[in-house]
């Protein structure tokens, strides 16, 4: 259980940090480029990020 509730935690933490940083080069991105031109390159890297993470998913096997 505490090893579970470790991974869980990493897997939180990594996907905060991810998120912050979208939102800091969101911003950064939406002053030299029109905001909805920003919104469309995360909703992009968004559908990329996803299917990368279906592999890594499929790859790694259930806690049990």
């Amino acid at each position: 259980d505490a090893q579970a509730g470790a991974l869980a935690k990493k897997s939180f933490d990594l996907e905060e940090k991810r998120t912050d940083l979208k939102r800091k080069y969101f911003k950064k991105f939406s002053r030299v480029v029109p905001a909805k031109k920003a919104a469309q390159f995360f909703q992009i890297e968004n559908q990329i990020n996803a299917a990368l993470d279906l592999q890594v998913a499929a790859s790694i096997p259930l806690i049990k």
